[in-house]
């Protein structure tokens, strides 16, 4: 490989994946996404080719790599200082969070989980400090080369699709609930201390740049003209607006540190969208495995905010219009369903206080995907999204599918009562 690498000293993460007669023969790193497909970390493609100097036998490491993000100049301090804290925070899911579900699963004669990629190793320095820097690296599976595949963010999930995410997603969210409740130790020291680990974000402010704790939210004029295209949104406007001031007035700490509901409060995702998915399809390209990925904002909250979160941002309009209510449903069946076969009390998770999570859920959910759907998912393929100039965006600028799943959105929580 020509030039200085990507990533400073890969044999010494890869090699322990090695075995003891075992050496690399050559190494390729590649740039994996184009601009607009990830915003907090710097993606490779890696390839590796080993020898063993025993045997001569050859085999060939396909792997990803993840490292910081270095933002644009045009983003806040904020922004800089948060890249390395996610990185840290991922590590620490593979590292430690991963085996603890594992051996919860095991403890309670249930089957390993894998809608994870394997984790290769990483390190968060080249010094063995405790903080990520520009050398930091993780090293996962490359999903790839198992027949896994990014679907189209501008398509959505089909309704056989979004189950599939579903049903994982409900596992996912179920496993950690019932290590709260039954191994309650476990719980707290493997994933509710990671969880817990508190970003604080730079005092000062520089002049001329985005605030960075919120993400920038479209202008409500532009906002407001998509609601008003379709007549029966118009009376939603007044609470959609209520409500987006009320989520806009709450500062850094009200926001993003806000004590959650028991019971359901659980380890969440917090960023579950499409581009955080990958699916193996089969022949007729029906997805029938899926995999979870990105896992650098991990949190202990509320399990609605990842179910409407993937819901609004990644599942076609037509399965939203004709099958919402199913969806939920499935959800919520799949959840009950893990709860009940690793030993938990299904009293205080019924489907009517389920129902009360997503409602109270919902106006952090639209106001987190009012922006995500119109300026991130529907934005234009390899061009690189700026969050920064999302205010002086008008409703011309937002894909007509965009504005048709925000009408929706808005629409279908005010007739149920979600906007209160």
């Amino acid at each position: 490989m020509m030039g200085e690498p990507l990533i400073k000293n890969l044999e010494e993460i890869i090699g322990q994946r090695l075995s003891r007669n075992e050496t690399i023969e050559k190494a390729e790193i590649l740039n994996l996404l184009e601009p607009g497909e990830n915003y907090m970390s710097e993606m490779t493609k890696i390839h590796v080719s080993v020898k063993n100097r025993v045997t001569e036998a050859e085999r060939e490491i396909y792997a990803i790599g993840k490292c910081v993000a270095k933002p644009p100049p045009n983003f806040s301090d904020f922004v800089t200082a948060l890249s390395p804290f996610l990185f840290t925070k991922e590590m620490m899911f593979y590292k430690e969070v991963i085996p603890a579900i594992q051996t919860f699963l095991k403890n309670r004669g249930a089957s390993p989980v894998d809608y994870y990629p394997e984790f290769y190793g990483g390190r968060l320095n080249l010094s063995g400090g405790s903080e990520a820097d520009n050398d930091a690296v993780l090293l996962l599976e490359n999903l790839q080369t198992s027949g896994y595949q990014n679907m189209d963010r501008h398509e959505g999930f089909d309704f056989d699709g979004a189950k599939t995410v579903l049903k994982d997603l409900a596992h996912f969210h179920a496993v950690s609930v019932a290590m709260k409740l039954l191994e309650p130790e476990l719980f707290q020291e493997k994933i509710q201390k990671i969880c817990d680990l508190k970003f604080s974000p730079p005092t000062e402010k520089p002049e001329g740049k985005p605030d960075g704790p919120v993400l920038p939210t479209p202008a409500k004029e532009a906002l407001v003209a998509v609601l008003e295209e379709d007549e029966k949104c118009v009376p939603a406007i007044p609470s959609f607006l209520q409500m987006l001031e009320k989520q806009k007035n709450m500062n850094f700490e009200e926001k993003f540190n806000m004590k959650q509901r028991e019971p359901f409060a659980t380890m969440t995702h917090s960023d579950l969208w499409m581009n955080n998915t990958m699916q193996k399809l089969d022949h007729k390209n029906r997805p029938i495995k899926n995999k979870f990925v990105d896992f650098q904002g991990m949190s202990y909250a509320s399990p609605a905010t990842d179910l409407l979160f993937l819901l609004f941002t990644s599942v076609q309009i037509s399965a939203l219009k004709t099958r919402f209510n199913y969806l939920l449903k499935y959800y919520h069946d799949n959840f009950t369903k893990v709860l009940r076969e690793l030993g938990c009390d299904l009293t205080p998770f019924s489907y009517e206080n389920f129902l009360e999570e997503v409602k109270a859920e919902i106006p952090a959910s639209i106001d987190h995907a009012s922006f995500f759907l119109l300026v991130i998912v529907f934005g234009k393929k390899g061009v690189a999204a700026d969050p920064t100039q999302a205010d002086k965006l008008v409703m011309e600028d937002f894909d007509p599918r965009a504005r048709e799943i925000f009408r929706f959105i808005v629409h279908e929580a005010y007739k149920r009562g979600w906007m209160q």
